[in-house]
């Protein structure tokens, strides 16, 4: 947890610190130019934002989203505010749009401590990269002046406010679709271990493996065994796990209470066959399988 909240504080002063030197260089910048590279700003750090958001609060949609939301108001408001209203409001419904699908992909990954520092280091490098554009796009183009008559400006408000009605429609449908849709989500599929072989301790003579617990599920999914050798599963439950899960096997005839940390468990004599388990009520379920 503490390794998440951190995270996500040093994606807030990493855009924090992008939008200062942003502003540095904001006069020497196309108009055109700076709107994009403050759009990608958005998108990309909104996206990082939710999903280590969504990692640290175990598949917390609702919570996740609130926070997402807090952080891309005032990145969005601060990176648009360089120009007019409306393009505060389109940096917004940007970063929201990121959010969201931040969250969606965010779901899919399980829960890990390597996902949180890959989505670190890879928004650290595009906030770079985007640093040095916005540095080189400053040196070689100087402050564009536009002449305006009434009647232009008039009809490029209305469109753009046209278009910021429709793109913001959208952005709340989007944001619909995945609280309609967050409980048919495959959590933690993707970076979940599916098979592993049990390890050998030839001092004990036992086999050894090592379950992981948490909102994602087991990891791994199914662990493989020989036949006629003890074996000792310990299941690690996440600390920030429900309490009163009850880990329940027909097949193993185990009802044992879960608490966080390391629960063990000793199997002596397995015979093949193919065991499943699952906790309490939950759908999360996993196999032993003795050859």
């Amino acid at each position: 947890m503490a390794l998440g909240i951190g995270s996500l504080v040093l994606i807030a002063l990493a855009a924090g610190y992008f939008i200062l030197n942003f502003y540095k260089h904001k006069e020497a910048l196309h108009r055109a130019i700076g709107k994009a590279i403050i759009t990608l700003l958005a998108v990309v750090t909104s996206t990082a934002f939710s999903i280590v958001a969504i990692q640290v609060f175990e598949y917390n949609v609702y919570l996740s989203f609130v926070v997402s939301m807090l952080f891309v108001i005032c990145v969005g408001y601060a990176a648009g505010n360089f120009y007019r209203v409306y393009t505060i409001w389109n940096t917004i419904l940007t970063g929201i749009l990121g959010a969201i699908l931040g969250m969606r992909f965010g779901m899919t990954l399980y829960l890990s401590s390597k996902v949180i520092f890959i989505a670190d280091v890879l928004l650290i490098i595009i906030l770079f990269l985007l640093l040095k554009i916005v540095e080189w796009q400053s040196s070689v183009i100087r402050p564009h002046k536009r002449t305006k008559t009434p009647r232009t400006k008039k009809t490029n408000v209305q469109t753009v406010v046209g278009l910021s009605v429709i793109y913001s429609l959208f952005v709340c449908s989007m944001g619909i679709l995945l609280f309609v849709q967050k409980d048919t989500i495959s959590l933690g599929q993707i970076g979940q271990t599916q098979s592993q072989e049990a390890r050998y301790d030839e001092v004990n003579d036992l086999q050894t493996a090592r379950i992981e617990l948490n909102a994602g599920g087991f990891n791994p999914k199914q662990i493989s065994f020989k036949k006629s050798i003890m074996i000792k599963a310990v299941f690690v439950v996440s600390a920030s796990s429900d309490e009163g899960m009850t880990l329940v096997s027909n097949d193993l005839h185990i009802n044992a209470p879960l608490k966080s940390g390391e629960n063990v468990f000793l199997l002596n004599n397995p015979q093949p066959g193919t065991y499943a388990y699952s906790v309490g009520s939950k759908s999360i379920q996993g196999t032993f399988i003795v050859k």
